[in-house]
């Protein structure tokens, strides 16, 4: 996760409270708006899966598996890894 030049705000803590919902289909291609941010979490080739966290405001990516050596072979590692992202932001 990169520092950014993004703050988080007051009401982003707040949506915080809220649960995240994935919208799209889980099994290949979804994507969550929550609290200011878009999760998303996409099956590639070879049964491996992308996950990125991006910032509504700004656009930054505030994460990604690009980011990683690790391979996430299943969409729930994949959502789960978005999210602690997401999380870890929004703390600050």
């Amino acid at each position: 996760m990169s520092p950014g030049s993004t703050t988080v705000e007051d009401w982003q803590r707040s949506a915080a409270a809220l649960p995240i919902e994935w919208k799209g289909d889980l099994g290949d291609d979804c994507t969550a708006a929550w609290a200011g941010l878009t999760l998303r979490a996409e099956l590639m080739k070879r049964g491996s899966w992308w996950w990125a966290v991006y910032d509504d405001r700004s656009g930054e990516t505030l994460g990604s598996s690009n980011d990683s050596a690790d391979r996430v072979a299943t969409g729930k590692k994949a959502r789960l890894a978005a999210e602690r992202v997401a999380r870890e932001w929004l703390k600050g």
